[in-house]
């Protein structure tokens, strides 16, 4: 009896326990599928802005659930697009050699830009074009950069005539710029309101250069020569009344071609009118490399005064210091030194940027003139931005008008809404061509 009795609790026994299993096991499955429920929402929200560790982990852990919901600030942003900056300058032809170092000085400016941020947090990309200093193709190529590139600003053009042709468009268009153009036409700020020049205008050039002629050089029968083109042209106006003012005419003032392969008929008219010196005004090194060496092929030991193109690595490398013993070139005084004046600290460490840039170049055969004033310039407009908050061109143009003594490696800067060019007259010096290596030049004797 006691055995049947055993044998019946046996059996319920082994019939209960399947039924306890199959219990247990609806339980964790209900609660696994509640639990997951639970955790859809949260889980959504993460993947549209996924952690760094959710990336590298393609089964998160609990304590990774527990954070799958990040906070606000957590949260990592989408790469924001670059700022396009257009760069037109004259890379290639005769104006090459200029435009190049400007666009060297761009170059480790933007690097700096970049390597810190950016403007306004987002990488700068240069889009780099070449218009050979031709007006026509400058134009054009501008329409590109603004059109197609939709640049939010353009460093450049190099030479005032190709400025003069591309500022109408860009005051239509509203786009700011950046240029070297020295020509005042070219960046008058009530015709060309967002035209910014990194040069000195014509007249300080000129007043720099006859002065130093006059009072220094005790010229009083100077050959005037200059390029056919809009810089050569308001020169000739603008010495016209410094050499009235000093009761002296020049004994021939003629103009040149631009390119050409010999300047001779040009001399020799200065030699044959008994011209004690000349003033060559160039818009270019390579033109003025052509005029002395066919001085030295006529064996006329003449002063030439002209631009800072005479003392641009071009021409000390393609003359020699032997055939520069008298030519003083128009330059600044922040980059230059003397006995008594020695360079100074900011220059000397930028010129260490330069050689850098150069793969250790000893002694660096670029003139630093050309790379500095676009090193600041573009890096001045970089400012501008950041104290404007933004890269609209109104709030950029007012950003830039309003900064004054603003401390450069080139100049001391200062713009406003009447004057778009950033060194005053106190700013000019004149150097010895032969004198110049390293990147930098010594003022002539008797020199401001």
């Amino acid at each position: 009896m006691e055995s049947k009795t055993n044998l019946r609790r046996e059996k319920r026994m082994h019939t209960s326990r399947p039924l306890a299993f199959i219990v247990l096991a609806l339980v964790t499955v209900l609660g696994l599928t509640f639990s997951a429920c639970g955790s859809q929402q949260p889980a959504a929200q993460s993947s549209a802005q996924p952690s760094a560790s959710a990336k590298s982990s393609a089964q998160p852990s609990a304590s990774a659930s527990a954070s799958a919901q990040p906070s606000q600030s957590a949260a990592p942003k989408a790469p924001a697009t670059p700022v396009k900056v257009g760069v037109l300058l004259g890379l290639s032809g005769p104006v090459g050699p200029v435009g190049n170092q400007q666009l060297m000085g761009t170059q480790i400016a933007i690097e700096e830009i970049n390597k810190a941020g950016g403007i306004l947090g987002r990488q700068v990309e240069l889009v780099i074009r070449d218009d050979g200093g031709d007006p026509t193709k400058s134009r054009t190529t501008a329409e590109e950069l603004v059109e197609k590139e939709k640049v939010a600003f353009i460093i450049g053009p190099t030479l005032s005539s190709p400025a003069m042709g591309v500022h109408p468009y860009l005051t239509e268009q509203k786009v700011l710029n950046l240029t070297s153009a020295a020509a005042e036409a070219a960046t008058d700020p009530v015709k060309f309101p967002y035209a910014f020049t990194v040069s000195p205008h014509n007249g300080f050039i000129g007043k720099t250069i006859f002065d130093y002629a006059v009072n220094s050089l005790k010229l009083t029968k100077i050959a005037l020569l200059s390029e056919s083109t809009a810089l050569g042209k308001e020169a000739q106006g603008i010495l016209k009344p410094l050499f009235e003012a000093k009761g002296i005419t020049p004994v021939v003032q003629d103009e040149y071609a631009v390119g050409a392969l010999d300047y001779a008929p040009q001399l020799n008219k200065a030699r044959s009118a008994g011209a004690d010196g000349l003033i060559v005004w160039s818009g270019n090194s390579t033109d003025m490399v052509r005029f002395m060496k066919n001085l030295q092929s006529m064996g006329w030991d003449v002063p030439v005064l002209s631009t800072s193109n005479l003392a641009d690595s071009a021409v000390v490398q393609g003359v020699g210091a032997d055939g520069l013993k008298k030519a003083y070139a128009q330059s600044h005084r922040p980059i230059t030194f003397s006995a008594s004046s020695p360079l100074s600290q900011k220059t000397i460490d930028f010129r260490e940027k330069v050689r850098a840039k150069l793969n250790g170049e000893n002694p660096i055969k670029t003139s630093i003139l050309n790379v500095t004033s676009f090193y600041d310039g573009v890096s001045l407009v970089k400012a501008a931005a950041d104290k404007a908050g933004s890269l609209d061109t109104l709030k950029l143009k007012a950003s830039m008008e309003s900064f004054n003594q603003w401390p450069g490696v080139y100049a001391t800067w200062t713009f406003t809404p009447t004057v778009h060019k950033p060194l005053g007259d106190d700013d000019g010096t004149m150097v010895l061509a032969a004198t110049c290596k390293d990147a930098v030049c010594e003022k002539a004797p008797n020199a401001p």
